[in-house]
């Protein structure tokens, strides 16, 4: 099976039709076909009065952009590709993804892209229907969007529809049609193979960028859900298998073969296929390429090799220094080899007691324990290892009370629109990214995701059902972006009318990195629970949940456990971080610290004219930008300054909450060069 996704530019080629039927013949007709249409629709849109606006190779979608591609794709481009490949002797079909709800999808972010979405799960029964009759589908990527209880229309790219389309038919390849040989180096010469993590690295460095950054981001989609192999490349690439950029998952990117194999030849790069010598992206070229391959490849990790950290600066094996506006993704907020966490590291050493199990009592855990019920609403405190920890037991805790409080069907916990809780089974299920949930669907049942909208509360928060809430003070991963407090009151107060449970979740937000020690404190409520991670104890792996006596006492001995969570040696480094986090000095340090940043950010803006909006409090900002974010972040790190980023299009900015005013300047120097691609 193969699955072929036509470009805008490439369906205008007159050699097409009798490619596609060459194709579909050697295919034994398990062929399907998804299109674009983007050179029409922005024609239309120009006629209609309106400059098509694209961010990150993706077309931003209006009402009436999308009423203009419903009649574009699903209508006139859709028609005229199945009217071209019948008069070459195919019997096409041609489908909308609209029809029979077989491409659902969600939102992207609604105030930049509007109506474009990223797709969910396919339901392949309509195509597989269309494919044993022994026609020729042909899609267009107009998706339906299952956040909508009206099931509205989604704008989806057609890269990512073609590449959900693949996995949901289990497709040997995806074919992505572009109007150059392949993917081009920087020297504008072919790739002719790649691995997935030098595809992501050829993004973040800025080489692919625009429209073909889209297609290796839609790569992840394919290749993590199964699809052997995705290809890249011109009209040529229907007739020759070798022709283009062939792009697999793995290490070591596969080699060309050496003569054209037929529709049944092994895929490039497995056993039994033929190889020649090629143009491969070495991996030690690419910033972010796997450099340690016995560590499993889930993370992109940046060369080179740190070896030391001192203040906010991190050191690398060459000596170089490097400032750090990441803190570890707002872990290290005292920065680093801080004299106060090595004393207490040392003094906690002094005991013999590293680990005795949760069986015991220690009285580290039991002492921080207290102190964090005495700076906060909570009555109990359970420890853990991590923020995913923390956020799955705290569901855990929930479906309890709610069996308590409400009976078996009690159970459902609610997310908002735009948020990350962890990628565990059931906090992956609360976290609003479908390139993170789609290759481990089916996710855990009774979670679903809500807009950030009290009418969308309202219908699904049902007494009867609802167990909780989750919601971040402000999403990290989301963007950075800081719930309104007006809404979090009324919120509150719906909760409790209704005998449904309110977590927060302050895992990167909590313990003064707002300006307060915990970022509910500034909105005016108190919740039933809270998750915390990340800082407490300044990069050894804890993490805690916070509760009321309610909650509380439904747990019973035995409901939940933990090996390690609030060991000795743990608790008594995270009693002197906290300490020092809630430290009124500290405390006002970033308040009046993080407003003059944000002013700086602001002014920022108005200079480079490259910055859309700025958002944040304290320690924690997001800055949305025109260019794909991962570029300016890899020109900031060749100049010496770390970033991360927040979504296609934001940076975030951590910095530990010890650094000075002037360091932070010295940072927004360097940040302003590389958006400036000074």
């Amino acid at each position: 099976m193969t699955v072929v996704k036509l470009g805008g530019r490439t369906q205008g080629d007159p050699a097409l039709p009798l490619a596609l039927a060459a194709l579909w013949r050697s295919s034994e007709g398990r062929l399907v076909i998804v299109h674009g249409g983007g050179d029409q629709l922005s024609a239309l849109q120009r006629m209609r009065g309106e400059e098509p606006a694209f961010v990150g190779g993706r077309r931003v979608t209006t009402p009436l952009v999308l009423e203009l591609v419903r009649m574009v794709l699903s209508g006139g481009a859709n028609k005229q590709l199945v009217s071209a490949l019948t008069a070459a002797g195919v019997p096409a079909v041609g489908i909308s993804g609209e029809d029979a709800a077989q491409l659902p999808g969600t939102m992207i972010d609604e105030s930049t892209f509007g109506s474009s979405g990223t797709p969910g799960r396919v339901d392949p029964k309509l195509v597989e229907h269309l494919l044993s009759g022994g026609f020729l589908p042909v899609i267009s990527p107009v998706g339906t969007d299952i956040g909508d209880q009206r099931h509205g229309a989604l704008n989806i790219n057609g890269d990512d529809a073609a590449a959900a389309i693949a996995v949901a038919l289990g497709a040997r390849e995806l074919l992505l049609m572009v109007d150059v040989e392949g993917v081009l180096n920087k020297e504008r010469a072919l790739i002719t193979s790649l691995t997935l993590p030098n595809a992501h690295a050829l993004v973040e460095s800025g080489v692919a960028g625009g429209g073909m950054a889209a297609k290796l981001e839609a790569c992840e989609i394919a290749l993590g859900g199964g699809v052997s192999r995705v290809r890249v490349g011109n009209i040529s690439s229907l007739t020759r298998p070798d022709a283009g950029t062939v792009i697999v998952a793995g290490e070591t990117a596969p080699m060309a073969p050496m003569t054209a194999p037929t529709m049944n030849s092994p895929v490039a790069g497995a056993p039994g296929a033929p190889f020649s010598p090629a143009v491969v992206v070495p991996t030690a070229a690419i910033p972010g390429s796997a450099i340690a391959p016995t560590i499993v490849g889930t993370y992109k990790r940046q060369k080179p090799l740190f070896v030391r950290g001192e203040g906010v600066h991190l050191i690398d094996a060459d000596g170089k220094r490097y400032l750090d506006f990441v803190a570890g993704i707002a872990v290290n907020a005292l920065g680093y080899g801080d004299a106060g966490v090595m004393n207490a590291m040392q003094q906690a050493m002094q005991s013999g007691l590293i680990h005795t199990s949760n069986l015991y009592r220690t009285e580290p855990g039991e002492k921080l324990a207290q102190w964090l019920v005495d700076h906060s609403f909570a009555d109990s405190v359970f420890f853990c290892n991590s923020g995913a920890e923390a956020n799955e037991g705290a569901f855990k805790f929930a479906r309890r009370w709610g069996r308590a409080h409400g009976g078996q069907s009690k159970f459902e916990i609610i997310a908002l629109r735009g948020s990350f809780h962890g990628r565990l089974p059931g906090t992956l299920a609360a976290t609003d990214r479908p390139s993170y949930r789609l290759p481990f669907r089916p996710l855990m049942g009774g979670v679903s995701i809500v807009e950030r909208d009290m009418d969308e509360l309202d219908a699904a928060l049902n007494p009867e059902t609802a167990a909780a809430v989750i919601v971040e003070p402000i999403q990290g991963e989301g963007g950075v972006r800081v719930v309104d407090p007006g809404f979090m009151r009324e919120l509150r107060a719906m909760t409790r009318e209704r005998n449904v449970l309110l977590i927060l979740d302050e895992i990167q937000c909590g313990f003064g990195r707002t300006g307060t020690l915990f970022a509910y404190e500034g909105l005016g409520i108190e919740p039933d629970m809270m998750t915390l991670a990340k800082p407490i104890a300044a990069g050894l792996p804890m993490g805690a949940i916070l509760v009321s006596a309610d909650v509380a006492t439904a747990m019973q001995p035995g409901d939940h456990g933990t090996t390690f969570g609030g060991g000795p040696f743990v608790a008594s480094v995270a009693q002197h971080v906290v300490e020092r986090l809630s430290d009124p000095a500290m405390l006002s340090h970033v308040k009046r610290t993080g407003a003059w940043l944000g002013q700086q950010l602001q002014q920022m803006a108005d200079r480079t004219r490259a910055i859309r909006e700025v958002r944040g409090t304290g320690f924690m900002w997001g800055v949305d930008v025109h260019e794909p974010a991962t570029g300016i972040v890899a020109r900031a790190f060749e100049q010496g300054l770390l970033m991360v980023t927040a979504g296609d299009h934001t940076l975030r900015l951590l910095p530990p909450l010890v650094m000075t005013q002037e360091q932070l300047g010295e940072g927004l120097a360097i940040m302003e060069r590389a958006i400036n691609n000074a």
